[in-house]
């Protein structure tokens, strides 16, 4: 009898992690550089290539059943899926305000949406990953010149995340949403929401492992955050899994994907003097805004869950479930 999700696990860990092994046995450290951006890539491709081997020598099916298609796809659904996209970052932004600045409580830091925050967080965080200062100081001085309030510019940085989602950002995601929410979502549906987000949520945060424990997302504490972030990807599995149903293609989570990615920078722009643990998009505070985000869409949408477990998201047109919201 085949077991397609065993089988799939083994081959989509099994790949991304001996590329994590190799890169570090050649000695690649962690960080910023083109070395690290082009293992983070080919790590990310291994869930997409463990779909493709298995979806076509074990289940025997095509791709389209997963979501990779151009046809069906509902518009609608996607521009929301942009929405929520943008909606995560304001709700960590708001959070670490509230909880900061309202609150007082210190490991939140400060937040400003000013345009005098942006510019001096943005020196400083080139002034400590080297950057040339006069370089980055000449483009900052022509924005110090325009006439653009702080929401403007906040404004200004989820135009360019999505303008990255929507471009560079969308091949390496389709590595990971084509096996997370193409092919395990495709075969664990049935299980209904929450077991789905259980099984889902643990297998992609712990996936992260190698990366994890070589500094990405928690550099201060590489074993804490491989927990950390099994909590952070089951809070994600909800919006996910939800944008991936509504759209009927597996590009809604490509593009939610590489906004959450692609704004992830904005809480440091906005907010100084935080602890990472605390106030940060992996963070508490960017736990609670996720949360918020599923538990908005769980309300607005009260069929969701049974539509999930009920018909699958890649029927027909006809077929399919017309959604709450």
């Amino acid at each position: 009898m085949r077991r397609p999700v065993p089988i799939y696990l083994l081959l989509a860990f099994g790949i991304s992690w001996s590329i994590a092994a190799v890169a570090w046995s050649a000695g690649v450290e962690y960080g910023g550089g083109p070395a690290t951006v082009a293992v983070g890539g080919a790590f990310m491709l291994g869930p997409a290539i463990a779909a493709f081997i298995v979806r076509r020598k074990v289940d025997r099916r095509d791709l389209a059943g997963l979501g990779l298609t151009l046809r069906g796809i509902r518009w609608k659904w996607m521009g929301i899926t942009v929405l929520l996209g943008m909606a995560i970052p304001a709700f960590n932004t708001l959070i670490c305000w509230l909880f900061g600045d309202g609150l007082g409580i210190d490991g939140f830091g400060h937040t400003s949406v000013s345009r005098s925050m942006f510019l001096d967080q943005v020196t400083r965080l080139a002034s400590e990953q080297g950057l040339d200062p006069d370089t980055i100081g000449g483009q900052l001085d022509r924005l110090r010149d325009l006439p653009l309030p702080g929401v403007a510019v906040y404004g200004l940085v989820l135009i360019s995340a999505l303008i990255a989602a929507l471009t560079v950002n969308i091949p390496f995601m389709f590595g990971e949403e084509f096996g997370w929410r193409g092919f395990l979502l495709h075969h664990t549906r049935h299980l209904g929401l929450w077991r789905h987000v259980l099984l889902t949520g643990i297998v992609w945060g712990l996936w992260h492992a190698p990366l994890i424990l070589q500094g990405h997302n928690y550099p201060a504490h590489p074993v804490a955050g491989v927990f950390l972030m099994v909590v952070f990807t089951l809070l994600l599995s909800v919006p996910f899994a939800w944008v991936r149903v509504r759209a009927r293609c597996i590009w809604a989570p490509c593009v939610l994907h590489g906004l959450v990615n692609g704004t992830a920078g904005i809480g440091l722009y906005f907010t100084e003097g935080g602890d990472p643990l605390l106030a940060s998009p992996v963070g508490v505070s960017g736990m609670l805004a996720v949360a918020l985000t599923g538990l908005l869409l769980l309300v607005a949408d009260p069929t969701f869950a049974k539509d999930l477990r009920a018909t699958s998201p890649d029927h027909s047109p006809s077929a399919d479930p017309a959604g709450g919201m």
